[in-house]
């Protein structure tokens, strides 16, 4: 699916790489008018050496004029993963990214949104998923 919507301009597949040895992943989809950071990661062991940071920085430059948002799960449940979920938080925060308070539940995983730019609501949101993800991806959003 990912090889698809790529062939297709919708989305984006990064390979991070230091000195030539891959260290992580980035996959965007891309809309007109915002990009969603799908999926960022970094290898553990390379993790706490500002390749991240780094990282975030090169994709928000590479979209520049566009929001860039991604999803992060919830740190505001009860989950056995909590402090994973705030040290990741903490991470894009001190990235530059903000919290744009808007909750939503995302194939039954609730979700909050952070991003570049200019905030988004659950419709804005949500319509992005309907016109660059597709349709049965939106059916299965609904706001936290």
């Amino acid at each position: 699916m990912i090889r698809r919507m790529e062939r297709r301009g919708k989305t984006d597949v990064w390979c991070l790489s230091v000195e030539g040895r891959s260290v992580g992943i980035a996959i965007t989809i891309d809309g007109p008018e915002r990009v969603l950071l799908d999926y960022f990661a970094v290898h553990p062991s390379c993790r706490g050496q500002g390749i991240g940071a780094a990282a975030l920085a090169a994709i928000r430059r590479q979209y520049d004029g566009r929001g860039l948002f991604l999803e992060i799960e919830s740190t505001k449940v009860d989950s056995p993963e909590r402090d994973l979920r705030l040290r990741r938080k903490r991470f894009y925060l001190r990235a530059g990214l903000r919290e744009f308070h808007v909750d939503v539940l995302l194939f039954g995983v609730e979700m909050e949104l952070l991003g570049f730019g200019e905030p988004l609501t659950f419709q804005e949101y949500h319509s992005f998923y309907r016109d660059n993800y597709n349709q049965w991806a939106a059916e299965h959003i609904q706001q936290g």
